[in-house]
């Protein structure tokens, strides 16, 4: 009865932390993504601005 319960647990936390790297990897993934796309975007606006400059 106790190694069930062992195992039950050890198979709940194991879930836990998967889903937590998981989570962890697509929030990294979001947070790149959207990164990326405001550097494009303020370089765009710098340029923009050099172009109206000249």
């Amino acid at each position: 009865m106790g190694y069930l319960v062992l195992g039950l647990a050890l198979q709940l936390v194991f879930v836990k932390w998967t889903l937590f790297i998981l989570g962890f990897f697509i929030l990294e993934l979001i947070w790149f993504v959207w990164g990326s796309f405001f550097v494009l975007l303020v370089q765009a606006k710098i340029g923009h601005y050099k172009l109206d400059c000249l």
